[in-house]
Order: structure tokens, then C-alpha cells, then sequence
């Protein structure tokens, strides 16, 4: 004001100020006086009033967390190819803190590789070809073998380097699933699968419940049948719920969920992974030939980390393995 206004509108603008000031003074002035602003009584009682929410016709639209198919678009991270070698990969998994693990059916090996692609050790090499795993907890996985005569399936020490337990079932074994309480082991020849309660280590027979990989994510088994080119999802107990076919999946050899519950499912035979809604009502095809996702033998998604592993084998003794996230 001093700066910039005239004298007059210095008298008029200090007036303001000095009645602003007053008031403010004359209140606080009597907030010192004042000992209570009052009692407070509470009394509850009940209603019968019933609000009803999420209106189809309301204004308001409920905001979702979770994205919609479309929005779905992996975004390749890194593609290691020379550091993992000359190996043939059969499956592949990421583990809770982001290394992989890799069956080698070339070698018989189950292999650790850190999460940028180095090798780590050979955890153990098997006297027969294998299948399948999954983690069954923080350092024991679980591996499938492909024989249908002793029809076993290995827990794998991974610090100790060494099989833990051997599992023995009534049928053969091939695809392996776990969610740290039941381990579900499926046989595709007998069309069934055995449910293994990991602590007392009692089984439980599904029949008609069988995939060449499959998965089990909140009460639900999710199997891939390999030579019908589709996706069956059942109950825990063994009921049927949905199954998903379409023209852009061929030869599925892979199978992963990620944390929303979709579906992805690696397509050998189109080069594709095909994501699928949790009802099975909509689906996307996701192509990435450019960035070398060419004839992808399996997939793995850490939930967490929204970190996903696609191994493609570009020929028999040279993999190359494509980290996504989502």
C-alpha cells in the first residue's frame, strides 16, 4: 500500500484493516471466557431403514480397481537369451523374490537363474524325464514326472539341493498346481486329478478334473487340455464351471493368473497369448512376434510384482525367455 497507493486509498484500506482486526480481537476475547460450549447426550437406537446401493440407473458410476480387458498390454522389460544357455526349457517359474526356476528336460535339471537372467546353481538333476512344477513353498518346489509307472511327484529342497519327499498316486502325473495348502496333481492319460492335503499329506480323487497344466487360485482349478485347444475352470470339489475355446488358441502349453483373477494362456501353436476374463465372457489376443514372442512353451506371473515370464523355445537347445510386466 505505502508502495503503490494514493493517500486516499491508503486512509480507506488501513480503515478496512484496522476494522478486520477488531473483530477478530473481540472474538477471541470471548473464546476466553467461555468454560463449555455445552453437554453432549448420545442415544442409540435401531432402525429398519434398508439403503440400497450400485443402482444400474443411478448418476453415479462406482469407480473400479480393477482394469478392463482392454486395458490389459504387457510391456516387455528385458529378453535373456545368451545368459540362459543352451538348455531346453519345458517349464518355467518365478519366485517370490523375482529369480525363476526352470526345468530342463534336455539335462534332467531343475535350474535357478537370479531375476536378470544369471545362472545361479543346478539345484538337482532327475533320473527321468519331468512334467511339471509349481512352488509349494518359499524353498520346496514340487516336480512331476512323465512316467506312468511309478507315477511320483518329487518335493524339491532347493537350499539343501536335494528331494525332500516323493509323492506317490494312483494315476499318472503331468500337471502341478499349489496354493501352499493343497498340492493338486494331474494326470492326463487316467483324465483325473489327486488333491494333497500338505499337512497330513491325505489325498483326495477328482475325476473328470485333469489338464495338462493347470492352476489352483481361489477354489478354482483352472486345467489346459492340450489337444482340444481349451480351457476348462471347476470348482475345488471337482464341478465344472466354464470352458473357454477360441481360434487363437492353439496347442496351449502354458497357464497363468494374474492377481484380478484373468486368465493367460500361452499359445504354441499361434504365437499368442490369449487373456481371458474371470467369467470367461471376453477374451484379448496379445501378439508380440516383433519383440520375439515366437511359439511361447509356457508363462508365469509373480501376482505381487505384476512381473510376467514368457519362455519360448526359438530352438531345441536355445530358449529365449521375455519378462513382461503387466
Amino acid at each position: 500500500m505505502t508502495k503503490y497507493a494514493t493517500e486516499l486509498q491508503m486512509f480507506v484500506g488501513l480503515m478496512e484493516m484496522e476494522k478486520a482486526t477488531s473483530e477478530v480481537e473481540i472474538y477471541i476475547e470471548d473464546l476466553k471466557v467461555i468454560k463449555s460450549f455445552g453437554e453432549i447426550n448420545i442415544t442409540a437406537r435401531c432402525f429398519s431403514i434398508q439403503v440400497k446401493t450400485g443402482r444400474k440407473d443411478q448418476a453415479q458410476d462406482l469407480v473400479s480397481t480393477v482394469p478392463r480387458i482392454e486395458q490389459i498390454q504387457p510391456l516387455l522389460v528385458r529378453t535373456l537369451t545368451e545368459e540362459i544357455g543352451p538348455i531346453n526349457v519345458f517349464a518355467c517359474r518365478i519366485l517370490p523374490d523375482s529369480n525363476f526356476i526352470i526345468l530342463d528336460n534336455h539335462k534332467k535339471q531343475l535350474l535357478l537363474f537370479s531375476h536378470d537372467g544369471i545362472f545361479i546353481k543346478t539345484v538337482v538333476t532327475f533320473n527321468e524325464f519331468t512334467g511339471d512344477l509349481c512352488l509349494v513353498e518359499n524353498n520346496t518346489v514340487a516336480v512331476t514326472f512323465e512316467s506312468n509307472v511309478k507315477n511320483q511327484t518329487a518335493l524339491v529342497d532347493m537350499e539343501k539341493n536335494e528331494i525332500s519327499k516323493t509323492i506317490e498316486i494312483s494315476h499318472d502325473c503331468l500337471g502341478v498346481t499349489c496354493d501352499f495348502q493343497m498340492l493338486v496333481i494331474s494326470g492326463v492319460g487316467s483324465k483325473k486329478s489327486t488333491m494333497v492335503n500338505l499337512k497330513d499329506m491325505s489325498q483326495n480323487i477328482l475325476e473328470g478334473v485333469w489338464g495338462n497344466r493347470i492352476l489352483l487360485y481361489k477354489d478354482k482349478i483352472y486345467c489346459i487340455d492340450s489337444k482340444q485347444h481349451k480351457v476348462n475352470c471347476y470348482e475345488r470339489t471337482g464341478e465344472h464351471i466354464w470352458t473357454f475355446m477360441d481360434n487363437e488358441i492353439n496347442n496351449p502349453c502354458g497357464l497363468a493368473l494374474d492377481i484380478n483373477g484373468f486368465v493367460y494362456i500361452a499359445s504354441s501353436g499361434k504365437s499368442t497369448i490369449v487373456v481371458v476374463s474371470p467369467d470367461a465372457t471376453t477374451s484379448k489376443t496379445i501378439r508380440q512376434e516383433a519383440e520375439g514372442m515366437i511359439k511361447p512353451i509356457g508363462i508365469d506371473i509373480h501376482r505381487n510384482t505384476g512381473m510376467m515370464i514368457v519362455p519360448c523355445q526359438i530352438r531345441e537347445d536355445k530358449p529365449r525367455i521375455l519378462l513382461f510386466r503387466i
